[in-house]
């Protein structure tokens, strides 16, 4: 599995908003494609919680 990400910043409600892109080439999966989405998005998600600043708020999406 590979992934490719592409960074972004914006000011939202007076706060600095930072966004990162993932695109990801899922190749051979074992489970169905959501189910690999899921899985993914929650491994990012704590890989960024524990690398941000205390007071980060970590969203992966899936879209």
């Amino acid at each position: 599995k590979t992934a490719i990400a592409r960074r972004g910043s914006a000011v939202r409600n007076g706060l600095l908003a930072r966004s990162v892109e993932v695109g990801v080439n899922l190749g051979n999966f074992r489970f169905s494609i959501e189910e690999e989405a899921r899985l993914f998005a929650a491994r990012l998600e704590r890989y960024l919680e524990i690398r941000s600043p205390i007071g980060t708020v970590v969203v992966v999406r899936i879209i």
